[in-house]
C-alpha cells in the first residue's frame, strides 16, 4: 500500500505546475522540455534509467520543475548513483518547501532520508606542502570541487572517479578514486604537483607579459657549427682568388716596369721624352690593382679562417696556413676530419 501511495504522489507532483525560472522560456522551448520530461517519464517506467535523468536533466535545465527533479533523483537512486539522488531529493524538498507545496516537500525528505545511511563519502586532502598554493584546483570527473569542501567528508557516487588537480607553473596531475556502495569514509590524499620549468611555465591569465627563458636553447637546436664553417670556406676560397689576382698584376706590373726601364726610364722615374712612359703607366696601374688584391685576399683569408676556427663542435681539427711568395702567396690547408 505504501509503494502504490508513494507512487500515486510521485505522479501528482510530475503533473502539478512547475516552479517557473526568473528568466522567460519561450513556447518552443518549454514545448521542447515538455517533450524531454514526457520521454524521460517512458524511459523510467521501461527500465532505462539512465537515459531518462539524461531527458530530466534536459528538461530540468530549460523549465526547472518539482516532480521533474523527483523523477530524476528516483533514476539516480536505481542507476546506484547514492549521492545524486539524496542530493535531488533534498533539493525538491526544498524547492517544494519554498512553494508551500508540504505533499512533495514530505516526499522529497523521506526519499533523501531513506538514502542516507547508504551514502558513501570521500574526503579531499591536499598535500601538506601545497595546501596554500595560489591557484590550486582540483575537479573530479571534470568538474571542479570548490575550495570550501576540502577536508569536509561529503557524499560521493560510488563507482571509480578521476581527480584532476592543477595550479599554475605546476604540471597537472590525475589520480583515480575507487569508492564502493556503503563504503566507510575513506581520505584522498592529493599528490604533490611536480613545478614546471621556466620555459614551460604559462604566462599569469590576464597580465598580457610573457616571461623570457635566461635558458639556452635544448640540445637538439645547438647549431654544430657546420654552417659557420662553411662560411669560413668559402669567405676564404674568395680571398685565395683574390690573391691570385694579386699575384697575376703583380707580375704584370714587373713586365711593364721592365719594358719601360729598356726604353729609357729608372725604376723611380721616367724622364717625359722617354719612350717607355706608357709602359711605366700601366706599370704603376697593375702594381696598384696588385696591392688591392693582395690586401682584400689577405682580409678575406684571415675572416675566413677566424670564422671556421671559431665555429661551435668542429667536426674537423683543420689548420690553414697563408705563406707569402713572391708576387703573391701560397695558401695550405689539411687536418684530420674526425
Amino acid at each position: 500500500m505504501g509503494g502504490r501511495v508513494l507512487s500515486a504522489a510521485l505522479l501528482v507532483a510530475a503533473c502539478s505546475l512547475s516552479v517557473t525560472p526568473a528568466w522567460a522560456v519561450t513556447p518552443e522551448e518549454k514545448a521542447a522540455a515538455e517533450a524531454q520530461f514526457d520521454e524521460g517519464l517512458k524511459l523510467l517506467k521501461a527500465g532505462n534509467y539512465e537515459t531518462a535523468a539524461k531527458k530530466f536533466e534536459s528538461s530540468q535545465r530549460v523549465e526547472p520543475g518539482i516532480g521533474t527533479l523527483l523523477y530524476l533523483g528516483e533514476c539516480y537512486e536505481k542507476m546506484g548513483r547514492t549521492a545524486s539522488a539524496w542530493a535531488t531529493f533534498r533539493e525538491a524538498a526544498s524547492m517544494a518547501q519554498a512553494a508551500g507545496q508540504a505533499d512533495r516537500a514530505r516526499i522529497g525528505t523521506q526519499r533523501a532520508d531513506r538514502l542516507t545511511d547508504k551514502l558513501s563519502k570521500w574526503t579531499i586532502e591536499p598535500a601538506p606542502s601545497q595546501s596554500s598554493l595560489d591557484g590550486l584546483e582540483v575537479s573530479s570527473d571534470g568538474k571542479p570541487i570548490s575550495k570550501s569542501l576540502w577536508g569536509t567528508a561529503v557524499p560521493v557516487d560510488p563507482g571509480e572517479h578521476v581527480l584532476t588537480v592543477s595550479a599554475p607553473g605546476h604540471r597537472s596531475a590525475e589520480l583515480r578514486v575507487s569508492v564502493g556502495a556503503g563504503a566507510p569514509p575513506q581520505t584522498v590524499q592529493l599528490p604533490v604537483l611536480e613545478v614546471l620549468p621556466p620555459e614551460a611555465t604559462p604566462a599569469a591569465a590576464g597580465g598580457g607579459a610573457v616571461v623570457a627563458s635566461t635558458q639556452g636553447p635544448p640540445a637538439d637546436e645547438v647549431s654544430d657549427g657546420s654552417g659557420q664553417r662553411t662560411a669560413g670556406l668559402v669567405t676564404a676560397g674568395v680571398g685565395v682568388v683574390a690573391l691570385g689576382v694579386g699575384a697575376a698584376f703583380g707580375f704584370i706590373a714587373i713586365d711593364n716596369n721592365n719594358q719601360a726601364i729598356k726604353q729609357g726610364c729608372s725604376t723611380i722615374s721616367c724622364p717625359a721624352n722617354a719612350q717607355g712612359v706608357d709602359e711605366a703607366n700601366a706599370a704603376r696601374d697593375a702594381a696598384t690593382v696588385s696591392t688591392i688584391g693582395f690586401i682584400a685576399g689577405g682580409v678575406l683569408v684571415a675572416a675566413g679562417a677566424v670564422f671556421y676556427f671559431t665555429a661551435p663542435d668542429a667536426p674537423t681539427t683543420a689548420r690553414l696556413h697563408v705563406t707569402p711568395t713572391l708576387g703573391g702567396a701560397a695558401l695550405s690547408f689539411g687536418g684530420t676530419f674526425q
